[in-house]
């Protein structure tokens, strides 16, 4: 946990005293703040209420299994306004893809004292793999969404189910964010789980943090490039050995 909230420190260190790190990360929370002005709305609250009444709709109320009921509609609501959430998130990381790929790759050579370039270069480096990135962001999250879809199946099994659904969650929401150094180093599918294996705690708790600050309407806004900086300082470390 020291290490977490260690390199969490330094994610907010680095958005506080990079200033072309913090333009990075201002382009993807402008676009977000946007997006959530024109549909935030709708997903909050329209298909949230329409998801919770046809729950409720589906379900019996009736006789000895009215407490299981209550218990049912909660859980499944609660799952719903996650799956609402992150779909929000997923949306506002693939139009902000290039520019968390512009901020992942300065941090990790702030973290790494590698030589930085100026916004012109960056710039041109990101229209020459502006398709490779996109690309690369739409098979993730495709993926992400497959795994999505099982997560919330897995929440629809009493007790254990909302527990298990939790954790998926955590560890899909860390390797959206990893992703973005797995793909710059070019790591195989193979590669990125044997990254993923070295420290499985410390990626799926990071996860399970960032589950519920983007869970947060708005917030989840601001938590987007931070948990870009963030995840790309522990990759960073890590492989530096400075873990």
């Amino acid at each position: 946990m020291n290490k977490i909230l260690r390199n969490m420190g330094d994610a907010f260190g680095v958005l506080k005293s990079d200033k072309i790190s913090m333009l990075y990360g201002l382009i993807p929370l402008i676009l977000g703040f946007t997006l959530f002005y024109f549909v935030g709305n709708y997903l909050y609250n329209d298909l949230l209420d329409l998801g919770k009444n046809y729950i409720e709709q589906n379900i019996s109320s009736t006789g000895w299994a009215s407490a299981f009921y209550y218990l049912i509609v909660g859980i499944l609501t609660v799952l719903f306004f996650f799956l609402i959430n992150w779909g929000f998130v997923l949306v506002v990381s693939l139009i902000a893809s290039p520019f968390n790929d512009l901020l992942s790759s300065r941090v990790e050579k702030l973290v790494s004292g590698g030589e930085l370039s100026g916004l012109g270069k960056d710039f041109e480096k990101a229209i020459g793999k502006f398709f490779f990135v996109i690309i690369n962001e739409v098979k993730k999250v495709v993926f992400i969404i497959l795994l999505t879809i099982l997560s919330f199946a897995m929440g629809l099994v009493p007790l254990v189910g909302p527990v298990l659904s939790t954790l998926m969650a955590a560890v899909l929401i860390s390797i959206q964010f990893l992703d973005y150094n797995w793909a710059r180093h070019d790591l195989s599918l193979g590669q990125c789980v044997k990254d993923y294996r070295k420290t499985p705690f410390v990626y799926s708790a990071s996860g399970l943090i960032f589950v519920f600050l983007l869970s947060i309407p708005i917030i989840n806004i601001f938590c987007l490039p931070l948990a870009v900086v963030y995840f790309t300082i522990l990759f960073t470390k890590k492989s530096n050995r400075g873990f």
